[in-house]
């Protein structure tokens, strides 16, 4: 199998913060924690509310309430379970329980009380702590009730001295943490992890992560994920401070951007679906940011790399939480997972447990410190999953995930082999909502799948109905389902099929679902909104479900609605109405009405109309057009019709396409003389080595100009409706020209193509647009047919059409290859420098994005799944380059070219000799002539000076581009 490129991660080897010669081995949280209190005991160790707490005061606190525990005649290996909130009392009672010897449980304090009392038998935990809430309440397990915040200050004088026997004491490996593997359904697993394997673990990311005195880590995850131990602990055992959210809500969006800003965050550990609710602009550089959970994008890696240190963390909890990590991380980069923690061995495995050779495809198997125990009282489940192997014989886990190793040991995921799959993050069982469904009187069989649609990742329910029973409604299915299930957990799309499919093996075939529909069962809609404000809430409903009516009593969730449209839900709303508004307000009462009506009893919204969409020259409608559903299958794309593809993005998109997936393309090119076409369009790969003669047969080209009307009968027409995927990139650039004069090729061609898609295979759309559509300040004509069609594919995405616009900015050379776009402004600017021999000092930076990681962009967007969560996708500028390391660059090739003051280079511009050099860059004599204060304020540096350091990447893209340059010059 031919290796993958890794493009700038270096493989490197994890090292554990505790050198060989440590004459104390550290078996304990505390332990480890101690041996940081005798440091740094008056640096501080935790922050909420802006009050400090140093580390001697957290280790006196932890002490004093283990004391109070001994009182109570817990002994060591108790179980706990603390159900408190998020706050210093949680992260006391942690240590003061690991002080004791006692493994510990994390119940969210808001978890309802039945759930509560479900963990606490499944964890046979032995004593709860916990608020007023739970003291109120009886139960059949011993309660203690936790110090409050205020009373935990209180005792911050009875300061304990350090025991130097306490910290050196070695004791036997007991268990640390127990957790929940997956959603509270059916029987859930519990996983018991050991000290031991933690410490371990949590050492060497604090080595990886360069953790340090003076660090700040945010306690970000939700309490019932396993970051939520691993978050605190960073911070404890490497002489950081852990910042403690005072706001219960979710760190989403603006509160997140917020946070960070305010408490100067230096370390964070997120899922990217969360991380992709802030703007890059509002998150400072510098920050180290720590991806886990979930799968990510290049595009997310694009937004979020530069400047920024990123790894991509894997491991479930069964292995102490991360098993892998990667090197920091940049655009361009092969997304893995990374290399094995100090003392973590990962394996690749068949079917037959037998391992495999890098490259190979593979269960991964989990071995060495950090496995856990097993599943706690189950011990069908442990033995399902954890297995003795090996030379040495020790314990391994079986992840269920699948994988492979390239040659530096470097491991990469492909998904997982059984039914659990991910939705919005979370590990979901398909078997137990199928239990749960299957327990409805009038089903007869049910089967849940994960359907990814419009890109958006949905549960659905495949229903078998019992014959000559009326069918269930959606509201029915949905009640029955909720008194089972926690919400996240309840499909969200129900459909009835006239039989379940079976593979050879006579199992269930979850991919041929989709093609046994009878119909889809609707939600029963409700009275429209009753007033302005339930219409503006009603079109936020809208918006982010992506459905074509909302009643103001119907339930969101039923409408579709997933606990991360729930995030963008509240961000929108707090936008909009600049509102407090809290999710837990929302869930309660998920429906327009109720949304409302806590709108009304709340003050504080000022604005109820977001800014006026923006209007172009005329409306084009495509009213009377409907799509028929997309759904994503393993084998698409399998037909491409692209356009374009002559252009200097639409050739890589196209090589990218020949190279990436196995589908026939029909390339649109304007000339009638094919055979030269096909010459045009295949030039770059043939130029760059890489075309392969076997990609002949995949390409077919049709004669099309956009500028011409399209004839609904011709052969673009026939390649359209036969296609799974139209990627629209052909579009007339001409800056100086008019509206009237694009209208067509930019504008009506976008409006035939939508409606032609509408016919024959279903079929996703992607349109390549410019960041110049939504310049408000760009009136030329471009720009506005950029708007007028970015404005006819919405109507399409609003009326069922699949896909998404791409707003690419500044697109420069590419990032290997060394050619740029010849005609591309900032290019001519450059070469009309080089011939003058001369350049302006005043203009300080331009950025953009290499065409080849925007093609990847394209790709990835076009043909995954998930595709974005609205139709709009901006790419970011991943590139900085610097006109004076530019011209520097060009001079050492041997050009004369000199630095002058900006008056002395406009006048030579002005100079009539130079009628040869503007007849060649009429452009760039017109924008220097006429716009050269805007051009100065379009290429100014907004960073600070300090913040642009030599960097290796920046350094080699900018010698790239001055060869480009000057070789295209003379």
């Amino acid at each position: 199998m031919r290796e993958r490129n890794i493009y700038f991660q270096e493989a490197e080897k994890l090292e554990c913060l505790m050198s060989c010669n440590d004459k104390v081995v550290i078996k304990s949280i505390w332990q480890a924690f101690v041996k940081v209190v005798n440091r740094s005991p008056k640096n501080i160790a935790c922050l909420i509310s802006d009050v400090p707490l140093t580390y001697l005061q957290l280790y006196s606190l932890a002490r004093s309430c283990a004391n109070s525990l001994m009182l109570t005649n817990i002994e060591k290996d108790s179980r706990v379970g603390l159900v408190l909130q998020k706050d210093l009392p949680l992260l006391v009672y942690l240590l003061a329980c690991w002080k004791f010897g006692a493994s510990v449980l994390i119940i969210d304090e808001e978890t309802p009380l039945e759930q509560i009392k479900h963990k606490e038998q499944i964890a046979n935990l032995d004593i709860i702590i916990g608020s007023d809430i739970l003291a109120n309440n009886s139960f059949s397990f011993k309660f203690v009730k936790a110090l409050k915040r205020d009373e935990l200050h209180d005792m911050l004088d009875q300061q304990f001295q350090l025991s130097a026997d306490e910290e050196l004491n070695s004791e036997t490996d007991r268990l640390a943490s127990i957790m929940f593997t997956s959603g509270s359904t059916g029987t859930p697993k519990c996983v018991g992890l050991y000290h031991s394997g933690l410490v371990n673990i949590i050492l060497g990311l604090i080595h990886h992560y360069k953790l340090e005195i003076g660090s700040r880590i945010a306690w970000a995850a939700s309490l019932s994920f396993d970051t939520a131990i691993a978050e605190p602990l960073l911070a404890l055992l490497s002489g950081a401070t852990v910042v403690i959210p005072e706001n219960r809500e979710p760190l989403i969006g603006s509160l997140l951007e917020n946070f960070i800003l305010l408490n100067g965050i230096t370390h964070l550990v997120l899922t990217p679906t969360v991380l992709e609710t802030a703007d890059p602009k509002r998150i400072p550089t510098g920050i180290t940011i720590v991806l886990v959970g979930e799968p990510f994008s290049p595009t997310t890696l694009t937004r979020w790399a530069n400047d920024r240190i990123l790894y991509n963390a894997y491991g479930p909890s069964e292995a102490s939480i991360c098993a892998t990590v990667t090197s920091p991380l940049r655009a361009g980069d092969e997304i893995t997972v990374g290399w094995p923690l100090p003392g973590v061995e990962i394996e690749i495995v068949d079917e037959n447990l037998e391992p495999v050779p890098n490259y190979v495809v593979g269960e991964v198997v989990i071995g060495g410190v950090g496995v856990s125990c097993g599943y706690l009282n189950d011990p069908h489940a442990t033995a399902a999953s954890f297995i003795s192997s090996g030379a040495d014989g020790k314990r391994r886990y079986l992840t269920g995930d699948i994988g492979f190793k390239d040659h530096n040991g470097q491991l990469t995921l492909k998904g997982r082999k059984d039914d659990q799959v991910k939705i919005d993050g979370r590990r979901v069982d398909l078997s137990e909502i199928e239990r749960v469904l299957s327990l409805f009187s009038s089903i007869r069989q049910v089967a849940a799948a994960k359907l990814n649609n419009d890109g958006k990742t949905r549960l659905a329910a495949y229903i078998f109905p019992e014959p000559n029973q009326p069918h269930p409604t959606v509201a029915e299915l949905s009640e029955h389902a909720l008194k089972s299930l926690p919400r996240h957990l309840v499909p969200s799309k129900w459909y009835l099929v006239d039989s379940m499919p079976t593979n050879q093996n006579g199992k269930l075939d979850r991919r041929k679902l989709v093609t046994l529909v009878l119909e889809e069962l609707e939600y029963n809609k409700s009275k429209p909104a009753e007033d302005a404000l339930e219409e503006r809430i009603t079109a936020i409903f809208l918006e982010i479900l992506q459905v074509e009516q909302v009643g103001r009593s119907d339930d969101f969730f039923a409408l579709g609605g997933t606990s991360l449209d729930v995030i963008r839900f509240i961000e929108k709303l707090r936008t909009i109405f600049e509102t407090a508004f809290k999710s837990k307000d929302f869930i309660d009462m998920p429906t327009v009405a109720g949304v409302a009506e806590k709108l009304r009893s709340i003050s504080t919204f000022l604005k109820q109309t977001e800014a006026p969409l923006l209007e172009t020259e005329e409306k084009i409608s495509l009213s009377h057009i409907t799509y028929p559903p997309f759904i994503w299958n393993e084998y698409f794309p399998e037909k491409v019709f692209l356009t374009g593809g002559t252009g200097f993005l639409g050739s890589l998109i196209l090589e990218d396409l020949l190279a990436r997936t196995s589908a026939f393309i029909t390339c649109t090119v304007r000339s009638s003389d094919l055979e030269v076409q096909i010459k045009r369009l295949t030039s770059r790969m043939r130029k760059a080595g890489t075309w392969n003669p076997q990609w002949q047969k995949r390409i077919e080209v049709v004669p099309l100009d956009l500028a011409g009307p399209i004839s609904e009968t011709g052969e673009a027409a026939v390649a359209i409706v036969d296609a799974d995927l139209i990627i629209h990139c052909g579009a007339h650039i001409n800056s100086a020209y008019d509206y009237d004069s694009l209208r067509q090729s930019n504008v009506l061609s976008t409006f035939k193509l939508a409606e032609l898609a509408s016919f024959g295979v279903p079929k996703r759309f992607i349109y390549i647009s410019s960041r110049s559509a939504v310049e408000l300040a760009d009136t030329g004509g471009y720009a506005q047919s950029k708007r007028a069609a970015e404005k006819v594919m919405n109507d399409a995405f609003s009326r069922g059409l699949s896909g998404l616009i791409i707003r690419p900015g500044r697109i420069t050379g590419h990032s290997e290859r060394g050619y740029a776009n010849s005609n591309d402004f900032i290019v001519r600017y450059l070469k009309l420098c080089c011939l003058l021999g001369k350049y302006p000092k005043e203009l300080k930076a331009f950025y953009g994005v290499p065409v080849d990681i925007l093609s990847n962009s394209v790709i990835h967007a076009a043909t995954t799944p998930l595709v974005s969560d609205t139709s709009i996708l901006e790419p970011a500028d991943s590139e900085l380059y610097l006109f004076d390391e530019v011209f520097s660059m060009i001079s050492s090739l041997g050009v004369n070219i000199q630095a002058v003051e900006v008056d002395e280079w406009l006048h030579a511009i002005q100079d009539k000799n130079q009628s040869n050099l503007e007849k060649m860059f009429p452009d760039i004599f017109v924008a220097v002539r006429y716009h050269w204060e805007q051009m100065k304020h379009s290429y100014s540096l907004q960073e600070k000076k300090s913040h642009i350091v030599l960097d290796s990447k920046r350094i080699k893209y900018t010698s790239v581009l001055a060869s480009f340059i000057v070789k295209d010059s003379f």
